[in-house]
């Protein structure tokens, strides 16, 4: 065991290999188990999480629903007050003295049982407008006397027929209760029903109000508390309240565990479902950091062991595996002077060292084959250079031939002049610059359309509408030969006995103005674009024709077969602007073809 490790120790000093190796496995395996490490402690930390928070969220839940439960009771009762044929009598009285003590006696019978009925209803006042008088459980004013009018003020009269649910003080003071009225006509009088409802008598808050660690409150959409335990205020801001400080009025429900000076607590919070306030039930755990600590520990634990185990395997793993790489690397080396049978190591090492020794010794000869084909590669470029045809040599032949037929035929005549427009057309064509103005282009494209009307016996007839704002934009040599050349020999096929017409359009146009048939998409949004049109008025294009004129467009550009020439126009400004350049191609049977090129304006 010594030995190995002082063989590992020589292995670290002398051997960079080593230690690349080494670091490379020790910091893969250290991140993923630190991966590892910190999806478990992310994983124990949720369930723990959920663990102390599955109970606090059930009972914030439970709360929502006996509450809205309690509200639309409320609601119910008064519908039931507002339907009673006692109740509607005194409705329609317009006279305070035509109420008997008899039937005063009734009413507050009916109020005092239906308040009895739930312990939480403070008191219940109902109001009718004919009579101006107010019946609660032990009296019946007149509005005038009444102490607590108050809330009449919160109905709205545009309101009417509709339930309202406010914060309130009773007599303007205390207790601060929950206001659940209802104003309605009767007989074209308004009339109002208002059951004062005192939450923290609620069963369900009060088995919360005895809880140490739970505290309930009610908390309006407007961001105030509505109710807490021994509330101090009708309307208290959340910041009276310091564990409401993580209360998020934007999320229908959650929960989530916090800290504050007290220690740990869980807020659930949920949005009532027919009421303009959150339930918002906070949990003080006293257990939770002691688990979450004893958790941490336990991780962090394991990882120093898993950190161990990582520098223990990493060494053993890279001396074992350099063992064999070092015969290796010395019989590439050296493999002159070694021998692949001197190696001892495991089988797929010997077959290894017999296959670079089987390599070295083929090397030559592949070395030999390849100074072969270089040479017969040399060979065939040169008879291929031999084979071309000089362009120069035509185009001073054509202007020799220019000079001839005009000595013979005089300089007027349409021969001469076809082939000066050749040699021109041929010079342009070899011109070492790639890109040449828009100007230059249309120059040397009226060139070959008046060879064109030449040979079609100047039927065509040729209309251009160019944009003086672009002849200085730059563009690639040839890119409208190839498109007007597929219009004359495709489009006008078989028309030349009637009117054929060419047009060729152009104009400059500010990206952020393009409109939606600009097709492609243009990335520099400061630039200017130049759009190209070339029209004509021939047969048109089938849309299946179409599809298989775009297809062939987007063929690689060495392939063969048809629209050669457009594809290559295609490919070179697609190499040029890359995605800023797009084409379009619009075309009606009988009516004729659009191309349509846009790309940027570069000058």
């Amino acid at each position: 065991m010594r030995d190995k490790l002082r063989d590992v120790r020589r292995l670290i000093v002398s051997d960079r290999l080593f230690l690349r190796l080494f670091l490379q496995i020790f910091l893969t395996m250290t991140v993923i188990f630190s991966l590892f490490t910190f999806y478990t402690h992310q994983n124990s930390r949720q369930t723990l999480e959920n663990e102390f928070t599955d109970d606090t969220w059930q009972d914030a839940r439970n709360l929502a629903e006996s509450m809205d439960n309690f509200i639309l009771d409320m609601q119910y009762m008064i519908s039931i007050l507002i339907n009673n044929d006692t109740l509607h009598t005194f409705y329609t009285l317009r006279s305070p003295e035509l109420i008997s003590d008899q039937f005063a006696g009734q009413v507050q019978s009916l109020i005092m049982a239906l308040r009895n009925s739930q312990r939480a209803i403070e008191t219940i006042y109902v109001y009718s407008e004919a009579s101006g008088t107010v019946f609660s459980s032990n009296e019946h004013v007149s509005l005038n006397r009444f102490e607590d009018p108050y809330w009449l003020a919160e109905l709205e009269e545009d309101r009417v027929n509709d339930f309202r649910i406010f914060p309130y003080a009773m007599r303007d003071n205390f207790p601060y209760v929950i206001c659940v009225a209802r104003d309605f006509v009767v007989d074209q009088q308004r009339c109002a029903i208002a059951i004062m409802v005192d939450p923290a008598l609620l069963p369900i808050l009060t088995s919360l109000n005895e809880e140490t660690d739970q505290n309930a409150f009610l908390v309006s959409d407007e961001n105030e508390v509505i109710y807490r335990y021994r509330q101090e205020a009708l309307t208290e801001p959340l910041d009276a309240v310091p564990a409401l400080s993580h209360f998020d009025p934007s999320l229908t429900e959650n929960t989530s565990i916090f800290t504050d000076d007290a220690g740990n607590y869980a807020l659930s919070q949920t949005h009532s479902e027919d009421y303009p306030w959150s339930y918002v039930l906070v949990t003080y755990l006293p257990n939770y950091t002691s688990q979450s600590m004893l958790q941490e520990i336990a991780l962090f634990s394991v990882f120093c062991g898993l950190i161990l185990f990582t520098v223990l395997f990493s060494l053993f793993f890279v001396s074992r595996s350099l063992k064999p790489l070092e015969s290796l690397r010395a019989l590439v080396e050296s493999p002159e002077m070694q021998s692949p049978n001197t190696i001892q190591d495991s089988e797929n090492v010997r077959f290894i060292a017999h296959r670079i020794s089987q390599y070295v010794q083929t090397n030559q000869v592949l070395k030999d084959e390849l100074k072969e084909q270089l040479e017969l590669l040399n060979q065939t470029q040169i008879l291929a250079l031999q084979s071309q045809i000089n362009p120069h040599f035509l185009s001073n032949t054509l202007s020799l031939m220019y000079v001839q037929a005009a000595d013979a035929l005089g300089y007027n005549h349409k021969l001469p002049l076809m082939i000066l427009n050749t040699s021109a057309l041929i010079r342009y064509a070899i011109e070492p610059s790639h890109m040449v103005t828009l100007e230059t282009e249309l120059a040397n494209t009226e060139l070959y359309l008046s060879i064109l009307n030449e040979r079609y016996d100047r039927v065509l007839t040729i209309v251009q509408d160019i944009a003086p704002d672009t002849l200085d934009a730059k563009v690639p040599r040839l890119f409208i030969q190839p498109i007007i050349e597929n219009t004359v020999f495709h489009g006008f096929s078989g028309r030349f006995d009637a009117e054929c017409r060419l047009t060729l359009r152009s104009r400059r146009q500010r990206l952020k103005d393009a409109g939606s048939d600009t097709v492609g998409m243009l990335k520099d949004a400061g630039s200017d674009t130049v759009i190209m049109e070339i029209l004509d008025n021939g047969k048109g294009i089938s849309e299946e024709k179409l599809q298989e004129l775009h297809r062939s467009i987007n063929q690689d550009p060495a392939s063969t077969g048809k629209g050669i020439g457009l594809r290559n126009v295609m490919h070179r400004m697609r190499l040029l602007y890359g995605e800023n350049f797009s084409y379009h191609i619009e075309s009606t049977l009988g009516e004729g073809t659009c191309f349509t090129l846009t790309f940027p304006y570069i000058c």
